[in-house]
């Protein structure tokens, strides 16, 4: 087809679309509706699919060891681990570094607190180690944690949002007050709801927002009085140490880095089978995981497209037709005049294509004004819920139009075949 006679057959189909203007309106508000709910299903799923992937690494880069004992004497659940199995944890061959942590949520007082993806959190992390699993997520501004910091944090890049930190001020974390270190570079994953100070800081805010804890540290100051005393029986030596945590080397959780020769899953296995009292989440364990949360998500984008097939196509469908029906001696007369059933086809495609295109793009131009519009209002709590990329954007107008071809084709076709005659005839 050469360019004039390609501008010429687009004017046409341009011209036929909207003979019946309103009709193609309400048929391109179908495909409008369909790919709204597309940009702003996808958006979310793209978010999500971001923070997975941008997570990915930072969850399997360590083996996370964990207690998997049940409930003690009092009745609490004892998700502590002890210093006696960290020993172990060291001594396992294949084992480069365990790095204890404390883990804390933060909590913003009375206020209704919802987070998008991981909720914020404090980790408290052993400094003075060789190695560590959150020295390749990149400080925006300040530095990053040394050993001898004390009363210092860095934040990620969520977190320094909610609490409007600034590097070299002081924030309030669970009331009380640190020292910024530095901000991470926004990550787009979990580490931007993640902040890290040492962990001899973190266990003294743990303890100062956990009332029983404090209790329980009061009561082993008891018991070793009562020790240095003479006064120590069997019952209250099992007491305490089923009862209370040494507070000095408290650790909810431990990161394992292993050597670099060493198999992370065998190791895992190792390690669980080798120190009595753990759970462990091997590198393998993580990306399953993971996988499941991505494969979740991606149904969330197969049903939104199913929304838009299903809304926009019945809409082209029922145009198509229409219009197929009412332009029966047109046809005839293009036919009588040397068009080629093939021509005929095209030019019904055509207009079904571009009712698609035109719809899908007004659609997709709402639904990324709308996700804006409100990860504008949620950005206060740092909380972002939309993420429009180049590839969402693609597929939308991709499959916009690739709908709007496909519905059009069965009424193309019964244009296509109608004999010259029959349709001079008006039949």
């Amino acid at each position: 087809m050469k360019p004039t006679q390609g501008v010429i057959f687009l004017g046409e189909v341009v011209r036929n679309i909207f003979r019946r203007k309103g009709r193609s309106l309400l048929t391109i508000g179908g495909v409008f509706i369909g790919m709204l709910a597309l940009t702003v299903l996808g958006a979310m799923a793209e978010k999500m699919n971001i923070m997975i992937k941008g997570s990915e690494h930072f969850f399997t880069s360590q083996i996370i060891v964990s207690s998997s004992a049940g409930r003690n004497m009092m009745g609490n659940s004892s998700s502590y681990l002890s210093q006696e199995q960290i020993d172990q944890l060291r001594a396992v061959v294949g084992v480069e570094v365990v790095i204890p942590v404390v883990n804390l949520m933060l909590h913003s007082g009375d206020q209704f607190d919802f987070n998008f993806g991981m909720p914020p959190m404090i980790q408290g992390v052993e400094l003075g180690l060789p190695i560590n699993y959150w020295s390749h997520l990149v400080v925006q501004s300040g530095e990053h944690l040394a050993l001898g910091d004390r009363q210092q944090v860095v934040l990620g890049a969520d977190l320094a949002i909610r609490y409007n930190a600034r590097v070299g001020q002081p924030v309030i974390l669970n009331n009380q007050e640190f020292h910024v270190k530095g901000i991470l570079q926004k990550a787009m994953a979990g580490p931007d709801n993640l902040g890290f100070m040492s962990i001899e800081d973190g266990r003294e805010l743990l303890l100062a927002n956990q009332p029983l804890l404090t209790q329980l540290n009061e009561m082993s100051q008891a018991f070793q009085g009562l020790a240095m005393l003479g006064i120590k029986s069997d019952m209250l030596a099992q007491f305490e140490t089923d009862l209370v945590p040494d507070v000095n080397t408290l650790a909810h959780s431990a990161a394992v880095i292993w050597n670099d020769d060493v198999d992370p899953e065998l190791l895992a296995e190792k390690l669980s089978t080798t120190v009595e009292g753990i759970r462990v989440l091997s590198p393998g364990t993580m990306k399953e995981f993971i996988s499941q949360a991505m494969v979740i998500i991606n149904v969330i984008i197969f049903g939104s497209a199913l929304i838009a097939l299903i809304v926009g196509g019945l809409s082209v469908i029922n145009t198509m037709m229409m219009s197929v029906s009412e332009r029966v001696k047109e046809i005839g007369i293009k036919m009588a005049v040397g068009a080629r059933p093939v021509q005929v086809m095209s030019e019904y495609l055509g207009e079904a294509a571009i009712i698609s295109l035109i719809g899908g793009s007004l659609g997709l131009v709402a639904g990324s004004g709308l996700t804006q519009v409100i990860n504008e209002v949620t950005m206060a709590s740092s909380v972002q819920i939309f993420q429009v990329t180049p590839r969402l954007i693609l597929v939308v107008l991709v499959f916009g139009i690739s709908l709007g071809t496909i519905a059009g084709i069965y009424p193309a076709y019964r244009a296509a075949g109608l004999n010259c005659v029959d349709a001079l005839k008006g039949e």
